[in-house]
Order: structure tokens, then sequence, then C-alpha cells
């Protein structure tokens, strides 16, 4: 019978040790190949589930290794072949008895492989977004009228008026004297007209600083 071995004429089927197995009328078990368990009686092969492996004569499947991803049928910790597993990608992490990587979320990347926990999603830098799951390069640059502290995922930071924010500006940058903005969103301030002073740091008009 199946998950029996039967030879040298023996009268009693006899079954089949652990990490091996029998489909039925064979002389012998099995060894439970790579990528699969075998309990005792087992009569067909069990793929390893999502997130684990064997290796050769295994009984049971073993939690793959943190940095990794495991598919179906993985036979290795470590796999690399890209078909029952691989090395987490760069923008996402893998923890142990992962079957596909963790996007790092918006906000955040990562540039190198191998990642296996959130902390290893790097906050996008000052001056720039990461508005995508997943990124593992920051290339989206903060635009003018706007500023983008460490960690920013859309650029909705407005400049406000008596500042101004030149594209890549990571925080608001108050006018210098001689200078002002009345309005919000913009990049750079305007020159004091004649007949007027402007003192600056911040300030947001010039109509009541007459000479």
């Amino acid at each position: 019978p199946a998950g029996y071995s039967c030879y040298n004429n023996e009268i009693v089927p006899i079954p089949c040790s652990l990490g091996t197995y029998s489909n039925g009328n064979s002389q012998n078990c099995t060894a439970c190949p790579p990528g699969y368990s075998c309990q005792v009686d087992d009569n067909t092969l069990t793929p390893c589930n999502v997130g684990t492996y064997s290796n050769m004569n295994e009984m049971n499947c073993t939690t793959c290794s943190a940095g990794y991803y495991c598919t179906a049928g993985a036979y290795s910790a470590t796999p690399t072949d890209g078909i029952t597993g691989n090395i987490c990608s760069s923008g996402s992490y893998c923890p142990a008895g992962t079957d596909s990587p963790v996007l790092c979320p918006a906000g955040t990347y990562s540039t190198q492989e191998g990642n296996d926990e959130l902390s290893d999603c790097i906050d996008c830098p000052g001056g720039y977004s990461c508005p995508l799951e997943g990124m593992s390069v920051t290339t989206e640059i903060c635009p003018a009228g706007f500023y983008c502290p460490q960690g920013t995922s859309e650029p909705t930071l407005e400049c406000t008026a008596g500042n101004y924010c030149p594209e890549g500006s990571d925080e608001e940058v108050p006018c210098e004297p001689g200078t002002y903005q009345n309005l919000n969103t913009k990049g750079s301030c305007n020159i004091c007209p004649a007949g007027y002073f402007c003192p600056g740091n911040g300030n947001n008009d010039y109509v009541d600083n007459i000479c």
C-alpha cells in the first residue's frame, strides 16, 4: 500500500520512515526530494508551502531566511533562482517566512537588496518626495513653491506668503531684507518697489512700509 515498503519478501508492509515516501506498489520507500515534506505514512509528495523550504530527505518544511522570499516548493532557505524564490529586491523588505517582497511604503525608499524589516526602508531625504511604494531611488525633486521635509510622500506643503521655496527645498526660506512676497507657492521673493522699505525676515507686503 501507499506509504509502505515491501522488500525481502516481508509478509507485513513496513511504514516509510520519516523523510521518505511511497506512492504504492513500491518495493522501497524513497527519500523525500528537496522542496517537499514527507511525514509518516505519506503516500504523496507535499510541496512546501510559500515562505518555507526543505532540503533532501526532510520530514517538515522550515521557515525561509529573512531577507529572502520563498514560493511553493522552495529547496533553499536563501533561494536565488527566481523560480522558487529570490533575494529581496531593492525598494522592499522580506521578514523570515515571506512569500513575496513587501514594498517600502510611500515616503521611504531603499537602494539595497536583502532587506528584512521595515526599518531598512529609509525616509525620503529632505528636498525630495517619494510618492510610490517600493521606490529604490529618489528622483522626485520637490517643485518650486513647495517644501518637502524628510519622509515626504507627496509635495503638498505650500510655501506661505513672506517666504519662498526654490526647487528642492526642505523648508521655507524667509524673504531677505529688500524683498517681499505676498502670495503662497512662490519660488522667489519680489524686489521692494521704490518709495517703500521691506525689512525681510518673512515680510509679506510693502504697502504699510512707505518711506
